[in-house]
């Protein structure tokens, strides 16, 4: 698991959420490894190694994590209430 977390991923979603993306990443490796063993030995093509994108993709399809779309529309919905709170806030100094 050590190998997939990553800091960034604990910013964006949370530490628990971080944990959970690794360990489910982690989970894929070691499948994709155990079928790799039985391809090498059969002669035949491996698969790539796991990529912790395919996992966040997958949890977005399955709606554990929201899309892109939808962090995007909470950011500007974000920006747009502050600017809002920022010119309130200027109308009862002025």
């Amino acid at each position: 698991m050590k190998y997939f977390f990553d800091y960034k991923l604990a910013e964006r979603y949370g530490y628990g959420m971080a944990v959970y993306i690794a360990a489910e990443t982690s989970d894929l490796q070691r499948a994709i490894d155990l079928t790799n063993t039985r391809r090498l030995r059969a002669g035949r093509r491996l698969i790539e190694d796991a990529r912790t994108e395919d996992v966040l993709s997958a949890m977005r399809n399955t709606g554990l994590l929201p899309t892109e779309t939808d962090e995007a529309e909470q950011a500007s919905r974000a920006r747009l209430a502050e600017a809002q709170r920022i010119a309130a806030k200027q109308l009862k100094r002025g």
